[in-house]
């Protein structure tokens, strides 16, 4: 997702193009579903979530904080249930 982050609508919109025109029916199909859910969505986020979203996401694209996989949160659980004799 982040890859696309710095173009341009237009260059977005070409490359969107792109994919369409070298789509099979079931790609075609699947990007009618999304872009038709996406038309549903009305989101509406207050200041202060938007403000924690923004400084999440760039403590995260600075390398400040990082993401763990499903298998190192399972061991950090795992390793706090027995510390705490849970």
């Amino acid at each position: 997702m982040y890859k696309y982050r710095d173009m341009t609508i237009e260059a977005a919109k070409e490359k969107l193009h792109e994919i369409i025109e070298h789509a099979g029916e079931q790609e075609i199909l699947t990007l009618l579903s999304l872009a038709e859910g996406i038309e549903n969505i009305n989101y509406k986020y207050d200041d202060a979530t938007l403000s924690m979203l923004k400084e999440r996401s760039e403590a995260y694209l600075s390398g400040k904080t990082q993401t763990l996989s499903i298998e190192e949160s399972l061991e950090r659980i795992k390793a706090h249930r027995k510390r705490n004799g849970l």
